[in-house]
């Protein structure tokens, strides 16, 4: 055995704490090293102070009896089958070790480096474990705040997609309705000069040289329809207007699309310029599609204009124009 092994049993044998094996093994030391008899004096030393220490305790009335009583029966120390001799560091050092024998202190020694080892890993695979646990701990929670969002986006994007499906239709309907009122202007507007020609009143070309039956209305041509298109200005890009009239008759219809509704308390108003100065030919508003059509009659020679125009004028008109012109046409 090393030096610093017997004086690791030095406390032990202080405290009267080593097997008999034990004993044995370092009282031989003992007899050979001064070193180690003086630190086990000063430890046994310490030891014995700690009985001033104690609260003193008064023993039994019969202990001494007990103790009196006791036989004595004190084994002969006898040596150990197998027992052998072996040479310690220092000449002439003797130890009796039995075969295979592991001293008790170094078994203890042994069991506490063991339970510290074991303790020290199951330690560090508990920190592992919980390490393991907050990160998986922290991702379910990051995923679930996660679906929870795209759950609520998806329930927004199906709540719009209902909404433009509802626009969709309006839309839809809308167009079916404007294209039927388109259908319906055009229609009229085909239907405008076999109008202008055929009014009450009115007849078919006399032949040359066939004089007028007396009491007749004055003849009626081709030559006195008229057809103006009035294009928009840059208050309104899109608008358009046909403008057909007799000036026989008086007669005038207008047919718009495209302008945009007037604002509250507004009207749109069409004018005719004769001889440079502005005649009222009636007021009108648009409908769905920016469209209108507006049915007038004026005298005879109030056709005879050169230049027509639509304007914004408040409701009911005006005298005369005095709002933005929206549309803008010349007698050809």
């Amino acid at each position: 055995m090393k030096h610093e092994e017997y004086r690791e049993m030095l406390e032990l044998a202080a405290l009267d704490a080593l097997g008999g094996e034990d004993v044995r093994t370092l009282e031989v030391h003992l007899s050979t090293c001064d070193e180690c008899r003086a630190e086990l004096a000063e430890l046994r030393d310490a030891a014995a102070m700690l009985v001033f220490y104690a609260e003193p305790v008064a023993p039994a009335a019969d202990l001494t009896a007990r103790i009196l009583n006791v036989p004595r029966t004190t084994p002969r120390a006898e040596r150990m089958p197998g027992l052998e001799v072996t040479k310690g560091r220092d000449e002439g050092e003797q130890a009796s070790t039995p075969s295979g024998f592991v001293p008790q202190w170094q078994a203890w020694r042994r069991w506490s480096q063991q339970s510290r080892l074991g303790a020290m890993a199951a330690a560090l695979i508990l920190i592992v474990l919980v390490v393991v646990l907050v990160v998986l701990w922290n991702r379910d929670r990051a995923t679930r705040a996660e679906l929870a969002r795209l759950s609520s986006r998806n329930d927004e994007m199906q709540a719009e997609l209902v909404r433009l499906a509802r626009r969709n239709d309006e839309l839809q309907a809308e167009l079916a309705r404007t294209s039927k009122h388109n259908e319906e202007l055009q229609a009229e507007l085909n239907r405008l000069p076999n109008r202008n020609n055929q009014r009450p009143g009115t007849t078919n070309p006399r032949e040359p040289g066939v004089p007028a039956t007396p009491g007749t209305p004055p003849e009626i041509t081709e030559n006195d329809s008229r057809v103006v298109e009035l294009t928009a200005t840059g208050v309104a890009a899109r608008a358009r207007a046909r403008l057909s009239y007799n000036r026989r008759t008086g007669v005038i219809e207008l047919v718009v699309s495209g302008m945009p509704s007037p604002p509250a308390g507004k009207t749109y108003q069409l004018w005719l310029l004769i001889d440079g100065s502005p005649v009222s030919a009636g007021t009108f508003n648009t409908g769905p599609g920016g469209r209108a059509m507006l049915h007038g009659q004026l005298a005879a020679d109030a056709l005879e204009a050169s230049a027509f125009a639509v304007t914004l004028e408040p409701a009911g008109g005006s005298s005369k124009p005095t709002g933005p012109k929206y549309l803008l046409g010349s007698a050809l």
